[in-house]
C-alpha cells in the first residue's frame, strides 16, 4: 500500500491545536477534514486518548492553552446555531452546534479561539 501524496495527523500525548467545523458544506464533502489539513490542527478523529470525542473536546476548551481553530463555512449566523446547541445531544448529529454553544458559555477560552470563514481568519468572536 502507498503513503505517496498522504498526510496523517499524529499526536503522541494532547493537542495544540484542534480543528472543528462542519464535516460538509457546499463547497467540499471533506469540508472538516480539508480544514484540518490548511491548519495543521487535527480534528476529532485524530484527537488522541480513549475518551469520547465530545469529552476531549471540553478538556481541549478547558485546558486553558489548545487554540481551537472553528470553520464557519456554512454557518451563517454562529450566535443561532449555538442557540441550538444549547439543548443539542453532541452524539446525535448536532456536534457543530454544542460545540458552538460550549464555545459561547466559556469566554475563558475566547482568547484561544480563531474563527474562520472562507479560508481566512475572522479577526473577531462572532458569538460575543
Amino acid at each position: 500500500m502507498s503513503t505517496k501524496g498522504a498526510t496523517a495527523l499524529v499526536h503522541n500525548s494532547g493537542c495544540d491545536d484542534i480543528a472543528l467545523g462542519l464535516d460538509s458544506t457546499s463547497r467540499s464533502e471533506a469540508a472538516l477534514f480539508e480544514f484540518s489539513l490548511k491548519t495543521g490542527a487535527p480534528y476529532h478523529k485524530h484527537w488522541p486518548g480513549t475518551k469520547i470525542w465530545y469529552q476531549k473536546f471540553l478538556d481541549y476548551l478547558n485546558d486553558g492553552k489548545t487554540r481551537i481553530h472553528f470553520n464557519l463555512d456554512d454557518i451563517p449566523n454562529p450566535k443561532e446555531m449555538a442557540k441550538v446547541g444549547a439543548t443539542a445531544d453532541p452524539y446525535v448529529g448536532h456536534a457543530t452546534a454544542w460545540e458552538l454553544y460550549q464555545i459561547q458559555i466559556t469566554p475563558s477560552a475566547w482568547s484561544r479561539v480563531i474563527f474562520h470563514r472562507d479560508g481566512k481568519p475572522l479577526p473577531y468572536n462572532p458569538l460575543k
